[in-house]
């Protein structure tokens, strides 16, 4: 079989948790099906961020990603397909939006609802864009692949698709980056070249309006007096300039200066390190399909508070304190029982710990491969069989 996962989307100056994904999906699909050939799609500067170790992973160069929008978006349209059935690819896996002629089996993996659950942080145009060639691309699609039951549960409600055509397939963590740390004094002192001296209270995502920020920061404002001991720290590219400096006034306007750090976005591994430092890290955010930062900390060993809405809970799995996203005053009272009860947080750390050890990319790999086997399949029967494939389980 031959597969190709568009990953055009992503802008390789500003790397998402979506590029983790690609990148950790595509390794293990590589090892645990060696007799396929898996294609990326991809621009020169994406490929810099992938490894080429195995043979059977393949770059397919083009001349634009996320970084230069439109002309990704023609590209993806008009020049993809033409592609796709040069190098007689079997199965694409696109995400939302899939090209207008896709001449092969399709399963779209839909990572954002933002455009029907959160209009308000997408241009018009974008938000646009995703609902009608997002929609035309889900129905179009053999199978959609969702990554927990509420983002399924979202896609079948707005797109109007029986609940059979979408697989749900949990993402996973990195467990040797993400773990907990074997050398604390050392990370403590790395630290400080990004300004951090003090214990800290870590939230970590792009700053986009609906992560909620602003609620985080009204807590800590609450926290600040009780808990003199800690300082707020704020790690994320700032994707929305307008929110970013609202967030900025916000934490002048309140006193928070001397307490508050926006280090703006760091690599994989210093998150990490970040992690692993935080006495708890806090995810207010309003609306996620997955929020693997979740249990990204959890794995590092760091306690955890998080939303009470949409995949949040489901992820957390009963591993953290959960709160209503926009109660500064709950979360504030959340904060000050962890910082204050150590028993407290090491019953959460040793919660997570189990929590995120559920979470394997080999097992993605697996529930993936098998929606591209079934999205074969049910092209072959709706072409009659003409173009039959074998359904066969990848090598073990």
């Amino acid at each position: 079989m031959k597969v190709a996962l568009n990953i055009l989307g992503e802008d390789p100056g500003q790397p998402t948790g979506a590029l983790q994904y690609y990148q950790h999906l595509a390794a293990a699909l590589a090892e645990l099906a060696p007799q396929d050939t898996f294609y990326l799609l991809l621009s020169k500067r994406l490929a810099d961020h992938f490894l080429w170790a195995d043979p059977n992973l393949q770059p397919v160069i083009f001349p634009y990603s996320n970084e230069a929008r439109v002309g990704r978006v023609l590209t993806e349209h008009l020049v993809v397909p033409r592609t796709l059935s040069r190098l007689g690819v079997d199965v694409l896996n696109s995400g939302n939006v899939a090209p207008a002629f896709v001449p092969c089996a399709l399963v779209a993996t839909v990572k954002t609802m933002h455009a029907f659950v959160t209009p308000g942080s997408l241009t018009w145009s974008t938000r646009a864009y995703r609902r009608v060639l997002g929609g035309r691309s889900v129905r179009r699609a053999e199978v959609v692949i969702a990554n927990s039951r509420s983002n399924a549960e979202d896609i079948v409600r707005f797109f109007r698709i029986p609940n059979e055509k979408v697989r749900i397939v949990s993402e996973a963590v990195d467990h040797g980056r993400f773990k907990p740390s074997s050398d604390p004094p050392g990370n403590l002192h790395a630290l400080r070249g990004w300004g951090i001296r003090r214990p800290f209270v870590l939230f970590v995502s792009s700053l986009w309006r609906y992560k909620n920020a602003e609620t985080l920061i009204a807590a800590f404002g609450r926290v600040a007096q009780r808990i003199p001991t800690h300082d707020l720290v704020v790690v994320g590219y700032p994707r929305d300039k307008a929110y970013t400096e609202s967030l900025h006034r916000l934490v002048d306007e309140s006193g928070l200066q001397d307490r508050v750090k926006f280090v703006g976005g760091v690599p994989h591994p210093e998150t990490a390190r970040l992690y692993q430092c935080a006495s708890v890290f806090v995810y207010p955010s309003l609306y996620e399909t997955f929020g693997l930062t979740i249990l990204e900390a959890m794995a590092c060993g760091c306690p955890v508070v998080t939303s009470d809405s949409s995949s949040m809970p489901e992820v957390a799995g009963g591993a953290a304190v959960l709160f209503p996203p926009k109660d500064a005053e709950r979360l504030a009272d959340a904060l000050v029982g962890i910082l204050r009860d150590p028993e407290r947080r090491q019953a959460l750390t040793d919660a997570g710990l189990r929590r995120a050890a559920d979470f394997s990319w080999r097992r993605t790999a697996e529930q993936t491969y098998a929606a591209y086997c079934d999205a074969l399949r049910l092209r072959g029967e709706r072409r009659g069989g003409k173009r039959g494939a074998s359904n066969r389980a990848p090598d073990a």
